[in-house]
């Protein structure tokens, strides 16, 4: 089985096994302060099965920080894989409040096993306010 993970802005999957990325490959989000730190996309899974591979699979993707601790809730499916269907793109719509600045990632993970993950930073920008006037 071959697996990719990718964020993105939005991420939509279609009928023929093909997908459509808006702004993919994130990998940072910025906020103010300490967190936590709203994110809204999306993200693609996509699962190529060997032909030695059909049957059922569980699919789930979880969000962790550095310490491999989950902090988010978990996206999970199963797929079917038969002759006629071995590649999938599932799309996942993620709004999620990351809880402070630090590092992330998303696993995903088949029938249990980890096979790919996805990094994704948390980092505070300084806010500017008003304007500043130059001579």
């Amino acid at each position: 089985m071959k697996a990719t993970l990718l964020l993105a802005d939005a991420v939509t999957a279609h009928e023929d096994g093909t997908f459509t990325v808006l702004r993919g490959g994130i990998n940072l989000t910025t906020g103010q302060g300490q967190g936590p730190f709203l994110f809204n996309g999306g993200m693609l899974v996509r699962l190529i099965f060997a032909k030695t591979e059909l049957g059922r699979h569980d699919v789930m993707v979880t969000c962790v920080n550095d310490k491999g601790e989950a902090c988010t809730d978990h996206f999970s499916r199963s797929v079917v894989v038969t002759e006629q269907r071995r590649v999938f793109s599932l799309c996942v719509a993620i709004m999620m409040a990351i809880p402070q600045v630090g590092r992330y990632k998303f696993v995903l993970s088949v029938d249990g096993r980890p096979v790919e993950e996805w990094p994704l930073e948390a980092r505070s920008v300084g806010a500017k306010v008003g304007l500043e006037v130059t001579k």
